[in-house]
């Protein structure tokens, strides 16, 4: 059996996939298996799966007919999975040689480590954005510490994890978008301790990227918010990290609010008409809770709100 297992969602990614692939097969580290999810590509994605997996028995391709979004594609491959950890490599991003030997080292850091996280490389342009991230390689931390951090994203989510976490917590796949968020933080929290790597994860930003586009989709983080908060809740959260959430939530609504207000010429109608009902519904959400008064928000989206 593989130690690691990494989870590939794939959709209509010819253009990078090749980059992606070429770093697993150039790792230092051996004892992996790449679980590669073929969401249904319409492009010439599943072919460069097939002939990359003729080449290393270690790639195994699975394929689906119909595209049914990450979430749904990662969790094919979770149930696949045969390695003690588990990682994923979305497919137009990349490891550096030495990220999963790196890795793998840093669960022998302790006997409670139950997570290990990547030294994040950004792209964007052609320029290399190396974040600093808020503990150093070699760092230890709790998993409850780690997930405060996550929760305005200080800290990103892109690590190994056991696989029992993974298996326990799944990805959420009621949401089209930001379903993998709050799954993340989740790994997090019900980790013991985090350890932090040099091993590198490089990270491809685009513009036109679904989470940065003017779409209706974009509009289900305030689902994904509310879904998190609730989830604190039921996972008995301290006061200050719900009350530090809650204010990460506020200001995700604001920002959204603001960007429907400037943009909801562009919607179809039923779209406009069913995202003023969601941010509607999340401003009631926040009951007394709201950390600003409502002239702010006014001031915010720059226009009277009725």
């Amino acid at each position: 059996m593989p130690q690691v297992s990494v989870l590939m969602a794939v959709y209509n990614a010819e253009t990078w996939l090749s980059d992606a692939l070429d770093s697993m097969l150039n790792q230092t580290y051996g004892d992996w298996e790449l679980l590669a999810v073929d969401d249904g590509s319409t492009d010439a994605s599943l072919s460069v799966l097939e002939r990359y997996a003729l080449k290393d028995s270690r790639i195994r391709v699975i394929h689906k007919e119909e595209n049914e979004g990450l979430s749904v594609a990662r969790n094919v491959g979770l149930a696949e999975a045969r390695g003690e950890y588990i990682c994923i490599l979305d497919a137009d991003d990349w490891f550096s040689p030495h990220a999963l030997e790196w890795g793998v080292r840093g669960f022998r850091q302790a006997e409670d480590v139950d997570c290990v996280v990547f030294r994040l490389v950004e792209h964007e342009r052609d320029q290399e954005i190396i974040r600093h991230e808020p503990f150093p390689p070699g760092a230890l931390v709790t998993g409850d510490e780690a997930f405060r951090l996550s929760l305005d994203w200080q800290l990103h989510g892109l690590f190994l994890i056991r696989t029992e976490i993974h298996r326990l917590y799944p990805y959420d796949t009621t949401l089209r978008l930001y379903g993998d968020d709050n799954t993340v933080r989740l790994h997090y929290l019900h980790s013991r301790r985090v350890a932090f790597s040099k091993g590198e994860y490089h990270y491809r930003k685009h513009p036109l990227s679904a989470t940065n586009s003017i779409t209706p989709l974009r509009f289900q983080h305030l689902k994904a918010n509310l879904q998190m908060a609730q989830l604190l809740v039921s996972e008995h959260a301290g006061e200050e990290t719900l009350k530090a959430y809650e204010h990460v939530r506020w200001c995700n609504f604001k920002s959204l609010l603001r960007l429907f207000h400037l943009h909801k010429g562009e919607f179809a109608q039923a779209d406009r008409k069913e995202i003023h009902q969601l941010l509607r519904d999340t401003y009631r959400s926040f009951h007394r809770s709201i950390p600003f008064r409502l002239y702010e928000l006014r001031d915010w989206v720059g226009r009277q709100l009725h």
